[in-house]
C-alpha cells in the first residue's frame, strides 16, 4: 500500500504542476539569438570587408566607390526580399522551426563560398544566398519566440536576439580591424556553427500545430516550453478557442479587402509597414552597411574602424538597456525616445558635413562630431526603432493570417533596404552626406507623430488577448460607422 502523501508534499506538487519555469523559454530565446547574431554579422560584413577588398594588393580588387562595393551591400538585402516573401509559405507549410532549421546550412555555406572566392562573382553569390537566408530567418525566428515565450517575458526574451545580433555586428566590427575580408569570412563560418546545432533541439512553435490540428504535439510542445501541467492546459484551451474563433463564420477565408483601410486586419498591416518603413528610412542601414567608408569621408583624424568598433560597442549596451525596460515601460514608450534621440543625432551630423563642404577648417576642431552623433544614434536606433517593430511584427498579426502577413512585412522591409543601401554611396556622392541624414531626420519627423498616433501598446498581453483587442476595436469602428451612416 502506497504511502498518503503530506499536505506539505501536496501543496509542493501543486505549485510545481501550476508555476511555469523560464529556463526553458530562455535556452529558445538563446538559439533564436544564435541566429541573430549570425544575421548581425551578415549585415556588418560589407563595411569591414570593403576597406580590405579595396586594398591593391587583395586577391580580389574592387574599388570602394564603384558599383561592386554597392552590390556587395546590396545583394544581400535585395535576396533578403525574396527569402521573405518565400519565408511566408515556408513557415507556414513546415513549420517556424523547421524553417529556421533549414536556414542554418546554407548561411554556414555562404560563409565559405565567399572566403574562397578567387573573383567578385563568387562573392555576389556568397552575398546572395547568405540574404535570401537572412531573408526567410528574419521572419521564422521572431515569429517563432514569440509564439513560445509567456507574455510576462516576451518583451525581454524578444530583445535577446536583436542584442546578440548586435553583439554580431560589433564582433564583425573587431575581427574586420585584424583580419582581411576571406579571414573574416571564415571567422564567421565559425561563429554560425552554434545556431546550426542548436536550432535542432528547439520545440516547434505550439500554436502552429494547432493550426495543423496536431493537438497532442501542441500540449507536448507547451509542456516541454513551460514545464508544469496546469499552465499547459489552460493556454493551449486559450489557444486553440481563439484560433477556431478565427475560422469561423466571420472569418471563413482570408480576402484582399480584409486589409483595406475597411478591413478587419488592416490596423495591424498599417502598424506593422509604419513600424518597418520608419526602422528602414531612418538612415539606419546605410550607417551599419558603409560605417568606415563614412567616417573616412568625414575627415576625422579618428582611425575609422575603431570608430567603427566604438558605434558597434554603443549599439550592444544600447540594447542591453532596452532589455530592463521594455517590459517596464511598454514599447510605445521606448520607440517614441528612440525616435526623438535619432532625429537630434541626424540634425547634428548633417549640419556638421554642411559646415565641412562650406570651410573645411571651421570643423578641424569638432572632428569628434560625426563619432558622438553616430554613436548617439546608433544607441537611439537600439533602444527602440530597431528591436521593437520585430517584436510587434510578430505580435499583432492574428495566427491565421500570421505567415502571409509576416512575408509581406518582411518583404516590404528588404525592399527599402535594399534601396537604401544601394542608392546611399550614389545619393552622397550626387548631392552630399548632409542632405541624405537631414532627409533621414525628415523622416524621423514623420515616425514620431506615426507612433503617437497609430502605434497601440502590447507590453504584458497574450498574443490571443491582443488578437482579440485589434479586431474587436476595429469591428467597433465599423459598427460605429454603419449607424452614422443611417
Amino acid at each position: 500500500m502506497e504511502p498518503i502523501p503530506s499536505n506539505t508534499e501536496i501543496r509542493k506538487e501543486i505549485k510545481n504542476n501550476a508555476e511555469w519555469k523560464l529556463w526553458p523559454q530562455i535556452l529558445v530565446a538563446l538559439s533564436i539569438s544564435f541566429g541573430n547574431m549570425i544575421i548581425g554579422l551578415v549585415s556588418a560584413y560589407s563595411s569591414t570587408a570593403l576597406a580590405s577588398l579595396s586594398q591593391l594588393n587583395s586577391t580580389v580588387y574592387i574599388t570602394i566607390d564603384g558599383d561592386e562595393a554597392s552590390w556587395i551591400g546590396g545583394l544581400m538585402p535585395l535576396a533578403a526580399l525574396l527569402g521573405g516573401i518565400i519565408g511566408g509559405p515556408l513557415i507556414e507549410r513546415w513549420g517556424r522551426k523547421g524553417t529556421s532549421v533549414l536556414t542554418a546550412i546554407p548561411l554556414f555555406a555562404s560563409w565559405i563560398m565567399i572566403a574562397l572566392a578567387n573573383s567578385v562573382f563568387t562573392i555576389y553569390v556568397g552575398r546572395t544566398v547568405a540574404g535570401f537566408c537572412v531573408g526567410v530567418a528574419s521572419l521564422s525566428l521572431p515569429v517563432l519566440l514569440a509564439e513560445t515565450v509567456r507574455p510576462e517575458v516576451r518583451g525581454i526574451l524578444g530583445l535577446l536576439p536583436t542584442t546578440i545580433g548586435n553583439a554580431g555586428i560589433l564582433v564583425c566590427y573587431v575581427a574586420g580591424m585584424y583580419m582581411d575580408w576571406s579571414e573574416l569570412s571564415y571567422f564567421c563560418a565559425i561563429i554560425s556553427l552554434p545556431f546550426l546545432i542548436t536550432i535542432i533541439f528547439v520545440p516547434e512553435s505550439p500554436r502552429w500545430l494547432v493550426a495543423k490540428s496536431r493537438d497532442e504535439d501542441a500540449k507536448t510542445s507547451l509542456q516541454r516550453l513551460r514545464m508544469c501541467r496546469i499552465t499547459v492546459e489552460s493556454e493551449f484551451e486559450e489557444i486553440k478557442q481563439v484560433f477556431l474563433e478565427s475560422c469561423g463564420p466571420a472569418h471563413a477565408s482570408v480576402k484582399g479587402s480584409d486589409f483595406y483601410p475597411s478591413g478587419v486586419y488592416y490596423i495591424p498591416m498599417m502598424v506593422a509597414l509604419g513600424l518597418m518603413a520608419l526602422q528602414q528610412l531612418c538612415g539606419i542601414n546605410p550607417v551599419i552597411f558603409y560605417t568606415v567608408y563614412i567616417f573616412k569621408i568625414s575627415g576625422t583624424n579618428l582611425n575609422a574602424h575603431v570608430c567603427a568598433i566604438i558605434v558597434g560597442i554603443a549599439n550592444f549596451f544600447a540594447t542591453l538597456t532596452a532589455n530592463v525596460f521594455i517590459d517596464k515601460v511598454g514599447r510605445k514608450v521606448l520607440l517614441l525616445i528612440s525616435d526623438a534621440l535619432m532625429f537630434l543625432s541626424l540634425l547634428v551630423l548633417g549640419t556638421y558635413f554642411c559646415v565641412r563642404d562650406i570651410d573645411q577648417s571651421l570643423v578641424d576642431s569638432f572632428n569628434w562630431v560625426p563619432l558622438a552623433s553616430f554613436t548617439l544614434f546608433v544607441i537611439a536606433f537600439s533602444l527602440g526603432l530597431g528591436p521593437v517593430p520585430w517584436i510587434v511584427l510578430a505580435e499583432i498579426f492574428p495566427l491565421k493570417i500570421r505567415a502571409l502577413a509576416g512575408a509581406v512585412v518582411t518583404a516590404f522591409h528588404w525592399v527599402l533596404t535594399f534601396g537604401v543601401v544601394k542608392a546611399f554611396p550614389y545619393f552622397i556622392t550626387q548631392f552630399g552626406p548632409d542632405v541624405a541624414f537631414y532627409l533621414f531626420a525628415g523622416i524621423c519627423v514623420f515616425g514620431f507623430w506615426f507612433i503617437i498616433k497609430k502605434v497601440p501598446e502590447t507590453r504584458g498581453r497574450s498574443l490571443e488577448q491582443i488578437e482579440r483587442k485589434l479586431i474587436k476595436s476595429k469591428k467597433t469602428q465599423q459598427t460605429q460607422e454603419a449607424i452614422s451612416s443611417v
